[in-house]
């Protein structure tokens, strides 16, 4: 009877593990379903089914479960609700008017690329002016920066939209600025962009194309930008495993030198729209085995700095060799800036203020344009610059038709700027205004009220549009 005993608890005891280890396999099973995909970086997203530039193809492809219960969620995000800061009517009659005003002084550009030029976009993760010894940083962690600067149109007084990935790449593409905290790409339903650099070009007859370090769908870039002109994506999926290091994907060097291979087998007899993103000078920050540099940086992050300086100057000599390359437009700019030095803000600048290079050296002479710049101006920039008329955005060719005030975002905070004072907006109600060309901590906010208002009533009027 003892060993019939032993025999039914050791039947029991392995019915158990193996229920056990069914019932952690199926919880997985269920956990994995509802995040849709393994990789790391992003779950499912609605981008996630689109895998053409037809909308209605790609609309096809989504549950219709999925996007009704995912727009109830969005809807009851207190994040997602529209910006309040004003009489809408006002706003629009506002913003209406300073762009009449705009247009109507400055004159024309002095040189207009050819319709086919081909353009290369850069966006360079987190590498704000506070990076780059051009801008009077020491010593200089950049030197194929400053050199691309120093052979280039270079606008100094330039600002990212806000503090995210996600709102550098849709300022810069869109032309539209950073709504405080709202998520303006990841979105069940995805609006047409009327005046986004790709639905332009590639109206214009440009192949276009975006290439990335990781996962396309984090954000749901990928999704939005296939939506919306970019005809082909390259993003982690499209590399060899060992070439992936982190959720952040390839280093910067292996995406650029892929860059220049997918551009060299386009048809030369259209031009193209290459945007690229880089993402190695971000957290976690890994660098890279069996390259050339010798950083002179202990630093991480200063290390992470010379490397993708360094890669960018490689991609930049091995175009240089391409038949492309003196038909081609490049501009950087960055995606937002770094917190760097010592904060002497509520807002640091650091964090906003972006260099901007139209390089092109076969046909831009190098100067320096000091006028007040947006990130969202980039479309109607690279548009004035091909000789293409887009009004669509709320961007402006800033050189040519210069702003009073440049605005920009962070989350909870608002910023605008003009060459002598620094206003801040908190969503808290607090306020302040600073000169802030000497670091002034000074709260002028009493002694020029009517300026703040002005301030104010700019930015407000345009996140209201």
């Amino acid at each position: 009877m003892i060993g019939a005993n032993n025999h039914e608890d050791k039947k029991t005891l392995k019915t158990y593990l193996i229920n056990s280890i069914l019932f952690l396999f199926l919880i997985a099973s269920c956990f994995l379903g509802m995040r849709g995909r393994i990789e790391k970086k992003s779950p499912m997203k609605v981008g996630t089914a689109y895998f053409s530039n037809n909308p209605l193809i790609n609309q096809m492809g989504l549950n219709p479960a999925y996007t009704f219960i995912k727009s109830i969620e969005e809807k009851t995000k207190s994040s997602n609700n529209e910006l309040n800061l004003m009489n809408k009517n006002e706003a629009r009659s506002f913003v209406k008017n300073e762009f009449e005003r705009m247009r109507s002084q400055g004159g024309k550009r002095d040189f207009v690329f050819d319709k086919n030029t081909n353009v290369v976009l850069v966006i360079m993760e987190s590498m704000g002016t506070c990076n780059i010894g051009h801008f009077g940083n020491t010593p200089s962690l950049t030197p194929n920066l400053d050199e691309i600067l120093d052979n280039s149109v270079s606008y100094e007084n330039v600002y990212t939209a806000g503090i995210h990935t996600y709102n550098g790449v849709y300022s810069t593409l869109f032309g539209q600025p950073a709504l405080m905290d709202r998520h303006s790409m990841n979105h069940t339903i995805i609006p047409k962009m009327e005046g986004g650099l790709p639905n332009v070009l590639k109206d214009k007859g440009y192949k276009t194309i975006y290439f990335t370090t990781h996962d396309d769908q984090f954000d749901n870039i990928g999704g939005f930008l296939s939506a919306n002109g970019i005809e082909k994506i390259v993003s982690v999926k499209d590399y060899p495993k060992n070439e992936v290091k982190s959720t952040l994907g390839v280093p910067d060097h292996i995406m650029l030198s892929r860059a220049i291979e997918e551009i060299s087998k386009f048809d030369k007899s259209k031009p193209f729209f290459a945007t690229i993103l880089t993402a190695s000078n971000h957290g976690p920050y890994i660098y890279p085995e069996g390259i050339s540099l010798k950083p002179k940086s202990k630093d991480i992050k200063d290390k992470m700095i010379e490397y993708s300086d360094w890669a960018i100057g490689q991609f930049i000599e091995k175009a240089s060799k391409c038949s492309w390359f003196n038909n081609t437009l490049f501009v950087f700019i960055a995606d937002h800036g770094a917190y760097k030095g010592k904060t002497n803000y509520e807002m640091p600048l650091s964090y906003n203020h972006s260099p901007l290079i139209f390089y092109s050296p076969s046909h831009l002479k190098s100067k320096k344009v000091d006028n007040i710049g947006l990130q969202l101006d980039i479309p109607a920039m690279i548009c004035s610059y091909l000789g293409i008329e887009n009004n669509k955005t709320l961007g402006i060719d800033f050189d040519v038709h210069p702003r009073k005030y440049g605005y920009f975002s962070a989350d909870d905070k608002l910023g605008v700027i003009d060459e002598e004072f620094y206003y801040i907006w908190n969503r808290n109600g607090t306020e302040y205004l600073y000169k802030y060309r000497n670091n002034d901590k000074t709260n002028y906010l009493k002694q020029y009220p009517e300026k703040a208002k002005d301030m104010q009533r700019y930015a407000f009027s345009m996140l209201m549009n």
